[in-house]
């Protein structure tokens, strides 16, 4: 039988604000994006401006002739998810639980590599690519220890539409990991990308569809209506992308059922007649007018959201290789994992119940989580009060490897 001591520190006089009950959320159809090209080019590094940065990318694919497509090199992202809360328990829609979160990635991290479930098959040959990207919740923190790669905020202050100032102060090196931020936000914006951070409501759904419209502006591709009908050149107008055909507006309520369009208000397909515009005409060896592609993850069209384009991955590649190489190089060490112990528990989580505030009556739960390898049997708690050990139990509980058991104690203090 193994036996773990865990000490925890209590904090008599809590106050229990937490949330007792959480509405029933639905995911709507209609979606909302603050992001906007003016507000993030600090994600332009070296290149300074959009500008800059565009004619980079041009270059690279003309008169380098770069094909990302054919690179055959997985790019990994660490990420750090950032839960901002007013004291919602772990598990609520405004506290979404690592369990949930890490599900999250993962969903996210397989829509980028166009491996999930029902990924769409299209007709056209540079729909839904392999974007040769993926998604790593960090493991290891900047200073070196191990990390669950997700960090909660109880913050009355700063749970609505945290201030760029304290989303700076609690970021890690935003050259080395990718921050996302989860919190609630004012108004109807469901997300948005400032070039260093990308912040999701909880007003909204958080999930892996939202991901890939934020985590694509952070890798640098504005929205597809960005410059509406405008293709004189396919790599410096609308979204500078060329295979993704030109877009009038944000299909904003298009929804699963509803995922074609029966008109086509951009007939500006064939306009840039180089070679660099696949959709140039048939005449000139192109494939020709091409109706808005909805299922596209960088419209508004949610209930459509599945893919990404070649041309897109190869602006996404760019933007990793030149401008967040420090980010994909740290994922070796980011996403490299601890030794895991045989034997290693901790309190994942402590909610106290009482009926006011400093009731000395005060039931303690406590979520245990065994992080080791190996089958947990029995344990202690010990509780201190002003560093005086006052009370221990013992408890001959199983926990099973990666798993958490609850258990409920009256507080030892009156």
């Amino acid at each position: 039988m193994v036996k773990m001591k865990i000490s925890i520190l209590l904090v008599i006089c809590l106050y229990s604000n937490l949330l007792k009950s959480q509405r029933n959320f639905e995911k709507s159809q209609h979606f909302s994006c603050a992001t906007d090209i003016e507000i993030y080019n600090s994600q332009y590094g070296k290149y300074k401006s959009l500008e800059l940065y565009n004619k980079a990318f041009k270059n690279d694919l003309i008169e380098n002739k770069v094909d990302y497509n054919k690179s055959s090199m997985i790019q990994t992202i660490p990420i750090v998810v950032h839960i901002i809360h007013n004291g919602d328990p772990i598990g609520s829609r405004h506290n979404p639980s690592d369990q949930d979160v890490e599900q999250i990635i993962q969903n996210a991290s397989d829509r980028f590599r166009h491996q999930h479930p029902n990924a769409g098959s299209y007709g056209n040959p540079y729909y839904g690519p392999d974007t040769e990207i993926e998604l790593c919740l960090s493991n290891i923190n900047p200073s070196g220890n191990y990390t669950a790669g997700i960090m909660r905020y109880n913050n009355p202050d700063e749970y609505i539409s945290p201030s760029n100032s304290y989303r700076n102060s609690i970021s890690w090196n935003p050259n080395l990991y990718c921050n996302i931020f989860v919190c609630r936000l004012s108004g109807t914006t469901c997300g948005y990308s400032n070039g260093n951070h990308t912040v999701y409501s909880t007003n909204c759904t958080f999930d892996e569809l939202i991901l890939m419209h934020e985590l694509g502006h952070y890798l640098s591709l504005p929205h597809t209506f960005n410059g509406g009908c405008n293709n004189n050149d396919c790599l410096l107008d609308g979204d500078f992308v060329c295979d993704t055909p030109p877009t009038l507006s944000g299909y904003n309520g298009a929804s699963s059922s509803n995922c074609s369009m029966s008109n086509n208000p951009c007939i500006t397909d064939e306009d840039d007649t180089s070679t660099n515009n696949p959709y140039r005409s048939i005449a000139l060896g192109g494939l020709g007018d091409q109706p808005e592609m909805l299922e596209n993850y960088m419209d508004y069209t949610a209930g459509c959201w599945d893919a990404y384009t070649v041309g897109q991955k190869n602006r996404m590649q760019f933007n990793l290789l030149n401008v967040r190489s420090a980010l994909v190089s740290n994922s070796n060490i980011a996403c490299a994992g601890p030794n895991i112990a045989d034997y290693d528990i901790g309190v994942l989580n402590i909610t106290e119940d009482q009926a006011s505030n400093c009731d000395g009556n005060v039931v303690f739960t406590f979520d245990v989580f065994n992080y080791g390898s190996k089958n947990i049997s029995s344990f202690n708690i010990d509780y201190f009060f002003s560093n005086t050990l006052i009370k221990s139990e013992n408890h001959s509980q199983s926990i099973l490897p990666n798993t958490s058991i609850t258990i409920s104690s009256l507080s030892p203090v009156n």
